[in-house]
Formats: C-alpha cells, sequence, structure tokens
C-alpha cells in the first residue's frame, strides 16, 4: 500500500490508490458479509452459535463505523489518541 501512496503523492494522480483501496474495501466488505451470513445461518443451532452470529452483526457495524471515521478524518488524523 504505501509504495501506491507514494506514487500518488509523488505524480498528485490519485487513480492506482483510488483502485487498490476500492478493491481492498470491497473485498472486506464481500467477506465479512459472508462470514455474517454463514452464522446467521447457523445462528438457530444453540445459544453459542446465536452468540457468534450476533458478534458478528456488532462487528461488522463497528468496523464499518470505523472505517466511516477514518474516511472523514482530517487530512493530519490517523485515528488514534495519543
Amino acid at each position: 500500500m504505501i509504495p501506491v501512496a507514494e506514487q500518488a503523492a509523488d505524480t498528485g494522480d490519485p487513480a492506482a490508490l483510488v483502485a487498490v483501496l476500492s478493491e481492498e474495501l470491497e473485498h472486506q466488505v464481500v467477506h465479512r458479509l459472508e462470514e455474517l451470513r454463514s452464522l446467521v445461518a447457523h445462528g438457530g443451532e444453540g445459544v453459542p452459535a446465536a452468540r457468534a452470529a450476533t458478534s458478528a452483526r456488532l462487528g461488522l457495524l463497528v468496523w464499518a463505523h470505523k472505517v466511516h471515521l477514518l474516511l472523514h478524518a482530517e487530512v493530519h488524523e490517523d485515528g488514534h489518541s495519543h
């Protein structure tokens, strides 16, 4: 990722960086939703399965919110508290 970001910084052309980030974001969303669907399908198989499905759902929601916050952070913010 760093070399692609460096290229964008050096050239001023965001295309490659946008493409790489978009592809990775799509991959993560699809993967997380597939995992959630699988856990939800088995959620009725007892308390541990229901907890796993609930945890995966909450995990997806929290992850999406974190990504959203990072996308809207100020230019020099990195999302970490110091």
